[in-house]
This record gives structure tokens, C-alpha cells and sequence, in this order.
């Protein structure tokens, strides 16, 4: 909303890609592979077994699980893009 506002009543589109795969190459060139302009945040996982059982309750088939997980959460939300 608040880049909306500067724009100031202009026509813009505001879209979001799912993966890198689906960026244009200038555009992932520029987010993602020049050292000047992108941003690096390290990722570390505290226990592996951990991690692969929220990849599995999130990716997986089971919808009992997502729902789970996002009622527990929810009021830790603080952007949503949806």
C-alpha cells in the first residue's frame, strides 16, 4: 500500500513471480545474480528432520496438515501477499 500511494494515482501493475524460472533474464540478472544490487540472507536450519517435516506438511497432500500449521501461525503474520 504504500508504494501504491507514491505513485500517486498513477497506472501501474504490481505482479509477483513463483519462481525464478518464470523472471525474465535481465530482471533475474539484476535481483538475483549482480553482486551490487542483490541481497544475500544466510538460511540455517536448527535440525533437519524439523525442516523436512514442514516441507512435507506444506507440500504435501495432506490439507489437515496446512491448516494446522497456519492456524498456529496466523498471529504471526505481519505482510501477506495474496
Amino acid at each position: 500500500n504504500k508504494i501504491v500511494e507514491k505513485l500517486n494515482g498513477t497506472s501501474h501493475e504490481i505482479g509477483r513471480f513463483k519462481g525464478l524460472g518464470e523472471m525474465p533474464a535481465s530482471d533475474l540478472k539484476e535481483t538475483t545474480m549482480n553482486k551490487n544490487s542483490r541481497s544475500l540472507i544466510r538460511v540455517t536450519l536448527g535440525s533437519a528432520e524439523q525442516a523436512s517435516k514442514t516441507v512435507c506438511d506444506l507440500m504435501g497432500k495432506n490439507a489437515a496438515s496446512r491448516f494446522k500449521f497456519i492456524k498456529e501461525k496466523a498471529e504471526f503474520v505481519q505482510d501477506l501477499d495474496v
